[in-house]
């Protein structure tokens, strides 16, 4: 019984981690690194680390479940590990759209605010695309 609320626990931590730092990630490459913690941007690979840490401890308490088979607890961590970055990426475009409406309301000329205007109905397919081709450097 332990062992399972252990892995449910663990399993649990790693989804709201995970979700966090690809949302942090995915922001900062969309530009709008204030909106993430100081700490996560002096050290990303720290949060890297404990993520994949409660990961891996999600596993071995798998090993110790008795009432989750442990086919089913894979297919759990497996969905966790791709579910992770759907969920931060879907959170950071939607605080992106957020803060382009909002600067869309303060704007100053027009040309910045039909801009903002345009970024924020940005499909997040389109997004995804810009962050990826600035990681190759396209």
């Amino acid at each position: 019984m332990l062992d399972d609320a252990l892995f449910l626990g663990f399993t649990s931590a790693y989804i709201w981690l995970g979700a966090k730092v690809d949302e942090w990630v995915t922001i900062a490459a969309l530009g709008f690194k204030l909106e993430t913690p100081q700490l996560f941007l002096h050290s990303p690979r720290k949060y890297d680390v404990i993520r994949l840490g409660l990961f891996i401890a999600a596993c071995a308490s798998l090993f110790g479940t008795t009432s989750i088979p442990w086919y089913a607890g894979a297919i759990v961590l497996g969905s966790a590990w791709f579910g992770t970055t759907w969920l931060g990426q879907r959170r950071a475009f939607a605080t992106y759209r957020r803060i382009c409406q909002e600067i869309v309301e303060d704007g100053e000329t027009s040309e910045d605010q039909a801009w903002r205007e345009a970024e924020a109905r940005r499909s997040n397919e389109e997004l995804r695309e810009r962050i990826l081709s600035r990681r190759k450097g396209i």
